[in-house]
């Protein structure tokens, strides 16, 4: 008995060293192996011959699946001009290696080569949600960060986007695409405004996004962003223009040549002036005479006493945002708040208004920067009227969703609100980015969207 139990110990621990040994043997001859396919892979390579040289590498990927012979079989592919097997290669490697940062990189090299660059952003999210991206991979990324795509949709004439919408122009009529460019309305339309929100006090179901448009019959009416007629009106009065609504405030209308204010019953509470803006921030411009310009609240009082030579609009008739506007007096421009009260010392040859920023939302970090022009050259200034960029641009627009269009040499491009450039100056005129990342440019006088694939994939 005291035999077997020693016998038994070393029984087992014999049988535990022929496994190991025979382990390692087997390692050593599949690494032996592996060795000699890889040098006959590489040889076969470095010679161009693709056939035998892929059929080494699948071998050995077989034998030791790493990225590192992975990468260097992709590669053979792409040293051939072979960069749709190289992709297909890459593709089948990011399956076979799920952790592997080498691996996505390689990936990304080729979807940008083959300029697939919906794919490049949609391995990003992928590899940041693995928290897998490496240097590398965030400095390829870094390289394409504003490519973008054009849509197919061309237009003769668009206006800025406004409630998640915008209305377009072709063949000689207008109809409405969201913020992406899918069509939402057919064209139908002689003329068309801006979307702005509409509160109807005595249905508040019936409140809603409205923008006004003129109908082939030459009737104005407001509309629904499903095309369905909106507010009631007098169908007797022949209106001129409908303005918007804008912070559940009054509309400007326009009838016989004279602009007046209307509240959200569509009862006149407020005229006449030779011209009024769009309220904004509770105020409006209105114009009472050439060169007469004043800033009046919602009950119509004047808040400025001596007249301005002119207020600056956007193309939706807005004249203040985030409480600040552009007005003229003395022959120069500058920038005052709704109470009227100049801001700043400087003074501008030109300036074009702020856009409006939430700042209620803690991750909107968009800057608040307009455009202005001194000594003929457009730079950008803050709410306080410092500026932040120094006047050196041909044109420009004030930033909208962290860019801002400028123009040098008679073309438009787009920067960052540290004057880098992001987009090329390469486009006869442009619009102002949305919050979609898209924004519509103009070539041989025709509109298309470009899309940001940033925030489009």
């Amino acid at each position: 008995m005291k035999i077997n139990k020693v016998l038994i110990p070393v029984a087992i621990l014999l049988v535990t060293a022929i496994s190991l040994y025979s382990l390692i043997t087997t390692n050593m001859k599949n690494l032996n192996e592996y060795n000699q396919t890889l040098f006959y892979a590489r040889d076969y390579a470095s010679q161009g011959i693709v056939d035998d040289a892929v059929k080494y590498y699948d071998k050995a990927i077989k034998l030791n699946c790493n990225a590192e012979t992975y990468i260097e079989y992709v590669n053979v592919y792409v040293n051939n001009g072979f960069s749709k097997k190289a992709l297909r290669l890459a593709e089948q490697m990011v399956k076979d290696i799920k952790d592997s940062p080498q691996a996505y990189e390689c990936l990304l090299d080729r979807y940008i080569d083959l300029k697939m660059y919906e794919d490049c952003f949609q391995l990003d999210d992928e590899v940041k949600s693995k928290r897998l991206r490496s240097d590398g991979f965030a400095e390829k990324m870094a390289n394409i960060e504003y490519t973008y795509a054009t849509d197919y949709q061309m237009y003769t004439d668009v206006n800025a986007f406004s409630g998640g919408f915008a209305s377009v122009k072709s063949d000689d009529l207008y109809g409405v695409i969201d913020e992406t460019g899918k069509r939402i309305l057919n064209k139908s339309y002689v003329s068309a405004g801006h979307f702005s929100y509409f509160t109807n006090k005595k249905n508040k179901d019936d409140s809603g996004y409205v923008m006004p448009v003129c109908t082939k019959e030459g009737k104005w009416m407001y509309i629904s962003s499903k095309g369905n007629k909106k507010i009631e009106m007098d169908e007797n009065v022949k209106y001129e223009h409908l303005g918007l609504y804008v912070d559940n405030s009054l509309t400007a209308v326009s009838v016989e040549g004279k602009y007046a204010y209307y509240n959200s019953d569509f009862e006149k509470v407020l005229g006449d002036y030779e011209y009024g803006s769009t309220f904004n921030c509770g105020v409006a411009a209105v114009r009472t005479g050439e060169n007469e310009w004043y800033i009046i609240n919602e009950q119509g009082e004047k808040i400025n006493s001596t007249p301005y030579a002119d207020v600056v609009l956007d193309s939706k008739e807005i004249a203040f945002r985030n409480d600040r506007a552009f007005v003229m007096k003395d022959g120069n421009y500058y920038l005052i708040d709704t109470s009227c009260n100049e801001i700043g010392k400087n003074k501008f040859t030109d300036a074009k208004p702020f856009y409006n920023t939430n700042r209620n939302d803690k991750n909107n970090n968009d800057p608040i920067l307009a455009a202005v022009c001194s000594d003929g050259k457009w730079g950008f200034v803050d709410t306080d009227g410092n500026y932040i960029i120094n006047p050196s641009y041909q044109d420009a627009h004030s930033f909208s969703s962290s860019f801002a269009a400028v123009n040098q040499n008679g073309q438009w491009g787009f920067i960052q609100s540290d004057g880098t450039v992001v987009i090329d100056c390469s486009f006869d005129d442009v619009g102002d980015f949305n919050s979609k990342g898209c924004v519509f440019t103009m070539k041989k006088s025709r509109w298309t969207l470009i899309k940001l694939y940033k925030y489009n994939h």
